[in-house]
């Protein structure tokens, strides 16, 4: 299947970065709109995340827009969501803001599942090279059918895409 500009760029940050998963939020609730993970790791798809958009992370994503990089997030100074720590396992996580005409419509996440992790100049180049691509697109929500699910380069890696940011 080919990959539109919103995949591509989502599959080389998962690729690069080589995380266990790395979503795509977006609007006013930060809503899950494309995911991919790692093999034997849980999506977040369907998933009720009642904390998400309000936790200090998203406040501070919104407020600063600027990375936010968490090497480990039981001892974070901005107390990631419980729910991505007890029902997803985010043991360390990256987080960039999608901004379009000076407001966060979105947010880019890496997330690493198996331990505290220092991320690397290269993993948070490639985290801020993605958002700014995706800002550049001035994305628009769309509400067409989620994508069937694709297989990124990582072997066992799936990705899935809920409908949402319409790229081209």
């Amino acid at each position: 299947m080919a990959q539109g500009p919103l995949e591509a760029t989502l599959d080389h940050l998962f690729e690069t970065t080589q995380a266990g998963r790395v979503t795509l939020r977006w609007g006013d609730a930060f809503a899950l709109v494309h995911e991919i993970c790692a093999p034997g790791v849980r999506s977040m798809q369907g998933a009720v995340q009642t904390d998400a958009a309000g936790s200090a992370t998203y406040a501070y994503l919104r407020g600063e827009q600027q990375l936010l990089i968490q090497a480990d997030c039981a001892t974070a100074a901005i107390a990631p969501p419980r729910s991505t720590q007890e029902q997803f396992g985010v043991r360390a996580q990256m987080l960039a803001p999608i901004v379009v005409d000076g407001v966060t419509r979105g947010v880019i996440s890496v997330h690493e599942t198996s331990g505290p992790r220092e991320w690397t100049a290269v993993d948070t180049a490639a985290l801020e090279a993605a958002a700014e691509r995706r800002s550049a697109r001035s994305c628009a929500l769309t509400a067409s059918k989620p994508h069937p699910p694709r297989t990124p380069s990582r072997p066992g890696a799936i990705s899935l895409g809920m409908g949402g940011p319409a790229c081209g």
